[in-house]
């Protein structure tokens, strides 16, 4: 798979950043790597994730609707969001995870048919085995934060 999003936590498990492969690609073309791209093995090996993610990230919570997740990644121009429970990272949700339960809920009214919860089409936020959402409809929970 290809991994795009990687949230940064610190000892506790707390989430304190998160390094993108747009924080990378902008690390490698930043002019002082460029004068030595010869020794490119060198600086990237001497940089740490810290130097390079993305601070103040954006979070969700497992409760929130993913309308409300895919406005917020659609106004802030960003293609993922850390899921945060208790300060702790529980999963991320891309923008893949977003379309998939879009397409969900498409073919749901389409056909009239609902083979699946609607919140079993956002289970890729929850790929490391984590629970899935139970409350609520998850089309309509509006919660999201900013960490």
């Amino acid at each position: 798979r290809r991994i795009r999003h990687l949230p940064v936590v610190d000892e506790a498990g707390r989430l304190v950043g998160i390094v993108t492969d747009r924080d990378l690609r902008q690390m490698v073309f930043d002019p002082a790597v460029q004068e030595r791209l010869a020794e490119l093995g060198e600086v990237l090996q001497a940089r740490t994730v810290g130097e390079v993610m993305t601070w103040g990230v954006i979070t969700v919570a497992p409760t929130t609707g993913i309308r409300a997740a895919a406005r917020l990644m659609h106004e802030q121009k960003i293609g993922a969001l850390p899921v945060v429970e208790d300060g702790r990272v529980v999963g991320m949700l891309t923008e893949h995870d977003v379309l998939r339960a879009f397409e969900q809920l498409v073919r749901e009214r389409v056909t009239g048919v609902r083979p699946l919860a609607v919140e079993r089409a956002v289970a890729g936020i929850y790929e490391y085995g984590f629970p899935e959402p139970s409350r609520g409809e998850p089309w309509e929970n509006e919660g999201a934060s900013g960490h």
